[in-house]
């Protein structure tokens, strides 16, 4: 998918892909970037918004432990309007070292 206006100020320049599943585009006017591999998903806005994001997020996916790299892409555009939401109303920004301990934690 190429040149999506997902939500008002949410465009994705390009969604594709698997093994990993990725996708960049503007929030708001900051760029962001979205991949999905492995066991989850993570999405960073602003900044370097693949190694130091000003604002990330991301979560487990799957019950496998390459579930996330196969995700359909109507689903990756659910996460990054959810995680959108998230941003939009100050959620705190969460590493992707935060969603790996939470994994561990968790089971």
């Amino acid at each position: 998918m190429e040149n999506v206006d997902l939500v008002d100020g949410v465009h994705i320049d390009w969604l594709w892909g698997y093994c990993p599943v990725q996708a960049e585009g503007t929030v708001d006017g900051q760029k962001f970037y979205f991949r999905a591999r492995g066991p989850r998903w993570r999405i960073g806005i602003g900044g370097d918004v693949v190694t130091n994001p000003a604002w990330g997020y991301g979560e487990s996916y799957g019950s496998g432990p390459f579930a996330a790299g196969w995700m359909p892409e109507e689903e990756a555009r659910d996460f990054i309007a959810k995680a959108v939401n998230l941003y939009r109303s100050g959620h705190p920004s969460v590493t992707l070292e935060e969603v790996r301990t939470y994994e561990q934690q968790a089971a």
